[in-house]
Order: structure tokens, then C-alpha cells, then sequence
């Protein structure tokens, strides 16, 4: 495990938050390499195996942060169609990294036996590992849960099908809910001790003009000392070369994303994931993170709010 280097960038982000096109352009107008930890540190969770930066809040840190639902909803239709029991090593990792004593053990024991082929096999680890008690917080209402199993489907599609179908999924879900809420609460913990360490990059406005966000990156890395002067200015020159043929650029890097294996991703602004989801869903989401910190929702998330229809 590493301790934070204060000379490195660490930029934490929600899964489809925009973070594989973020570390494209990176590596473009730096030339670093960013599958190795150097200048740039970057990761899904806020307490990262290869990085101690949980508990340290003056390093310089980037949040790439999307619509919560957008992302969530992403995240987990892709998690189901390439693979319906690979998630279960993302809760595993979850379970081993946030407890201690035979929990731990067990969530080490699981790691290395086989992953479970069939659904009661997979409720019984998530019993086993007692993942309900790490996301009480973030379960939605009228899905299931160890006391709760029998729900009414009715009029229910898309991801909302299968949480009500499934415990595990369930868990699941309200896992991906904490993982989004603990890399916003890590943001707004430097924004408070220290503001000039933080930078908050929206994926939506990313996507409408990424040049602008990124050379917002370049100032906050030169206000950080992590580059000199003569560095900035060599950084926007090679971002007004990225610039001056960007579709290009956003093709090779969805091609690289997908080369990997994964699903979606794209710069279509007019692809939705929440739309086809009852408003009464999306709501129960909003009010699971309102009632979890409703200074940092009203702070960060208001505008991903469902709004009353009137």
C-alpha cells in the first residue's frame, strides 16, 4: 500500500463518470503514463487498496462527478449483461477492505474459492458476510431485503426489475449508492480543510466541452505546484492540439474503452438511463442521499433532484 504522494494528482470518480475519456486526454497532454500510479492517481473508491489517502485531505484531488442515477444505472446494467455474478467480487472487495476480524476472514476465503454459479449460492454469501449491515443506509424502500423477500413487481422495469427480484442485487445497488456517496464526502472533506486542493469536475459539462474543463486541470495542477510555468504552457499547447481534433480523439479512446471489454460509453448527451424508470423509483434515490447528508446533497446534487410534477 502507498502512502499519498503529495506530488501526484489523485482523481477519484464514480464508475461512467467520464474518468477513461478524462485519463485519455491526461495522458495526451501530459504524455504520462496512466496506467502506472506517477502524476496522475486515479480510482473508483475512496479507500483504494494501492492508495492511503482515506484519512488525508491536502493532497490535490479531483472528483469527476456525474448525475447519480445516470451513473449507478450504467454502472449496473453493464455489471448484468457482461457478467450476472462478477459484481460479487466488487462486494467481496468492499467487505474485505471495511471490516475486521472473521468477516474479513471470510471475505478472504471467498476471494479465493470459486465465485458462486447460482443465485442461492450468492445469498448465502452475502448473509455469510453480513453485507446488509455495510449498506443499511442506502436501501430503498419496497425492495428486498433478509426481512423483507416477497415484493410486488408490478409495473416495475429496467433496473428496478431486478432489485425487486433480487436480495443481492438489491445489496448491490445500495452498495454502488454508498461507493458514489463516500467519493463526494472525501471531495467535500478537502473542500473544507483545503479549498484549493479540490477540484470539482462535472461529467456533464465535461462532455459539452471538455477543453474547458481540462484546462481548468492544468491551472489547479500549476496552483498546486505539480507543474512549473514552462510546463503549463506546454500542457495547453498539446490540449489546443487535442482540441483542433477532438472527435478523433473521443473515437480512439471509446474504441480503447470498448477494446477492454466494456459496454456503452459514449458522447451522445441525449442517452438516458434513468428515463425509462418510475419517477417514484428515482425519487426513493434522491431521498436515500438526502437523508444520508442533506447539507452535501443540497451542496452537490440539488440539480439531479426529480422535481414534483405540478
Amino acid at each position: 500500500m502507498q502512502h499519498p504522494n503529495k506530488n501526484s494528482l489523485y482523481c477519484l470518480s464514480y464508475p461512467r463518470s467520464g474518468s477513461s475519456w478524462f485519463r485519455y486526454c491526461f495522458a495526451f497532454i501530459t504524455g504520462a503514463d496512466i496506467d502506472k500510479p506517477g502524476l496522475l492517481c486515479s480510482s473508483h473508491w475512496q479507500t483504494d487498496k494501492k492508495y492511503k489517502i482515506e484519512n488525508c485531505y491536502d493532497v490535490a484531488n479531483i472528483l469527476l462527478l456525474r448525475n447519480y442515477k445516470e451513473a449507478i444505472f450504467s454502472e449496473v446494467k453493464n455489471i448484468i449483461l457482461t457478467n450476472p455474478v462478477a459484481f460479487i467480487a466488487h462486494v467481496l472487495e468492499f467487505v474485505q477492505r471495511n471490516s475486521t476480524g472473521s468477516i474479513s476472514e471470510i471475505a478472504m476465503k471467498t476471494i479465493n474459492s470459486p465465485m458462486p454459479k447460482t443465485a442461492q449460492e450468492a445469498e448465502n454469501i452475502f448473509f455469510d458476510l453480513k453485507v446488509e449491515q455495510h449498506v443499511s443506509d442506502f436501501l430503498l424502500s419496497n425492495l428486498p431485503t433478509f426481512n423483507n423477500r416477497i415484493v410486488d413487481k408490478e409495473h416495475r422495469i429496467g433496473v428496478e426489475h431486478v432489485l425487486s427480484s433480487s436480495l443481492i442485487y438489491h445489496c448491490h445497488f445500495a452498495l454502488q449508492l454508498r461507493r458514489y456517496y463516500e467519493l463526494l464526502e472525501y471531495h467535500n472533506k478537502i473542500v473544507n480543510a483545503n479549498p484549493n486542493k479540490a477540484l470539482l469536475i462535472r461529467y456533464e459539462d465535461f462532455i459539452q466541452n471538455s477543453p474547458l474543463e481540462l484546462n481548468n486541470m492544468i491551472d489547479f495542477m500549476k496552483c498546486n505546484n505539480l507543474i512549473s510555468p514552462k510546463t503549463t504552457r506546454l500542457y495547453k499547447t498539446k490540449l489546443d492540439e487535442l482540441n483542433n481534433n477532438i472527435e478523433f480523439h473521443k473515437n480512439l479512446s471509446i474504441n480503447k474503452y470498448r477494446s477492454k471489454g466494456n459496454r456503452g460509453s459514449s458522447f451522445n448527451k441525449d442517452v438516458s438511463h434513468s428515463s425509462n424508470h418510475r419517477k417514484e423509483f428515482l425519487m426513493q434515490m434522491d431521498n436515500v442521499l438526502k437523508k444520508k447528508n442533506l447539507e452535501l446533497y443540497n451542496q452537490y446534487l440539488s440539480d439531479y433532484e426529480e422535481k414534483e410534477v405540478q
